[in-house]
C-alpha cells in the first residue's frame, strides 16, 4: 500500500509533466484515459513490489540466507541493479521514471540492512548465550 501512495503521489506527477513536457504549438500530445491507467496500474504495482524487500530480507535474515555483513558487501552492485530494475519496471522509456523507482528502491535496501542487522544480532547473541551455558 506505501509503494503505491509512494507512486502516486511522488512519481507519477513529475512521469506525466515528462510526457507532456513535449507540447509545442506544433505538435500537442494527448492521454487517452486506457494509457493513463495502464500506466498508473503497471507504476503502482511495481512499486508496491519494490516497498516489499524490507519484509523479504527481513524473513531471509531470519531465516539465516542473509546477513549485514553480506547485504553491506552487495550494495554497491545492488545500485547498478536498481537502476536495471527501474528500467525493467517502469512502464515508460524516460530516465526520470527509472530514477523515481530505482532511488527508494536503494533506500529501502539499506534499511533492510539495519533490519538484517537487528536480526544477526539477536541470533549471535542467542548462540554465544547458548556458548556460555554449554561450557559452564
Amino acid at each position: 500500500m506505501c509503494g503505491a501512495l509512494f507512486c502516486f503521489y511522488f512519481t507519477l506527477p513529475p512521469l506525466f509533466r515528462f510526457f507532456l513536457s513535449y507540447n509545442s504549438e506544433t505538435v500537442s500530445s494527448v492521454i487517452g484515459i486506457q494509457e493513463y491507467l495502464d500506466i498508473t496500474r503497471d507504476s503502482m504495482l511495481a512499486f508496491g513490489a519494490i516497498f516489499e524487500m524490507p519484509l523479504l530480507i527481513y524473513f531471509l535474515a531470519m531465516v539465516g540466507l542473509v546477513t549485514h555483513r553480506s547485504l553491506w558487501k552487495f550494495s554497491r552492485y545492488f545500485i547498478v541493479l536498481a537502476f536495471i530494475i527501474g528500467a525493467i519496471l517502469t512502464p515508460g522509456p524516460d530516465v526520470i521514471s527509472q530514477f523515481l523507482m530505482a532511488t527508494p528502491m536503494i533506500l529501502l535496501y539499506n534499511i533492510s540492512i539495519l533490519f538484517a542487522w537487528r536480526v544477526t544480532k539477536r541470533r549471535e547473541a542467542k548462540k554465544k548465550a547458548l556458548e556460555d551455558n554449554f561450557k559452564s
